[in-house]
Order: structure tokens, then sequence, then C-alpha cells
């Protein structure tokens, strides 16, 4: 291949590369209207109600939104606060509800085990577990958390996940997000 046929070349993958990241996002503002469009418009038991392939819909609680909210920074005092207050679920102190109390590991390829043997008898320290499932099934942090007195942040942006995460009375924040490259 010649120079120019390959800087033409490239130049051409660049520019599909940035076409296609615009698509993209146009899709999704497009399906973001959609979806305020018809929950500002449709009775809320009967979104509720509505069955996708067998499973609910997303309840009104699912979705954040505050349309005072809108075009504001996102390092404005008031959008923290609103995300702060809708979004993050403070630690429980009541006993755990899970599913399989007498279970001790829960992580799916024994990552809390290898954990525990390298924070020994660490205690109190505090974690940062990224898609946390339900906060039982492949928990990499439930160990640290009920034998070493562990707390910190469990991130889950499923709705149905986030619900049972919530439900386990975990001794952590629990937050309804996700993380981006950006």
């Amino acid at each position: 291949m010649k120079t120019h046929q390959w800087i033409f070349s490239g130049r051409m993958q660049l520019m599909a590369m940035k076409y296609s990241r615009k698509a993209l996002l146009l899709a999704f503002t497009g399906c973001l209207f959609l979806i305020i469009v018809t929950r500002a418009f449709t009775n809320k038991e009967t979104v509720d109600d509505i069955e996708t392939e067998g499973t609910l819909r997303p309840a009104m609680e699912d979705l954040f939104l505050h349309p005072d909210l809108v075009g504001k920074d996102m390092h404005d005092e008031a959008v923290i606060k609103a995300a702060q207050g809708a979004l993050i679920a403070p630690p429980h102190d009541v006993p755990y509800h899970l599913d399989n109390p007498s279970q001790r590991f829960f992580s799916q390829h024994g990552q809390d085990i290898y954990l525990k043997e390298v924070f020994k008898d660490t205690r109190g320290g505090f974690f940062f577990e990224v898609g946390a499932f339900t906060g039982e099934t492949y928990s990499n942090t439930l160990l640290l958390e009920r034998e070493l007195g562990w707390t910190g942040v469990l991130m889950e942006p499923t709705p149905n996940s986030y619900r049972a995460l919530k439900s386990k009375n975990r001794r952590a924040h629990i937050m309804r997000a996700c993380i981006a490259p950006d």
C-alpha cells in the first residue's frame, strides 16, 4: 500500500469512528427522550403492569429524573444533593438478610479468599465494589465485611440487582450507578 493510500485509509477509519460515536450518542439521547416522554404521558399503574419478555419494566423509582435540574452542570450543588438522595442508600445496622447465611465464601472465582489472605486480620478497612450484583451472589467483599468489620461502597446499576442488594442489609453504602471511562 502506498503512503498516500495508507494516510487516506487511516483518515477514513478516524472519520468512521467519529461518526459512529455521534450516531450512538444520538440514538442514546433519542431513547432517553422516548423514556422520559413515555413516563410523562403514561399512567403509572399502566407502566408498572406492562411486561417485556416476561419481566416487568422498571418502576418509577428506578428513573432518576429531576426536570428542574436538566441543563445544570454536574458539579452544581443541587445536582449533587439530588443524586446523593436518589442514588445512594446508607449502610444498615440491622441483621443481614442473606439467602445463604451459613455460607462463608461468596465470590465467583475465590477473589474473597485471596483478599482475606492479602489483608490477613486487618480490621475496619474500606472497600469499593463495582458491579456488586445482589450483594451476596459473587460478592468479593461480603467476607471482609462480615469477618473483619469492613465497610465501603457497593455500586450496582441494574434495577433488579440493586433492589436485591438493598434487601441484604449490607454494612456499606449502596450506589445505584455505574462507571465509565469519561
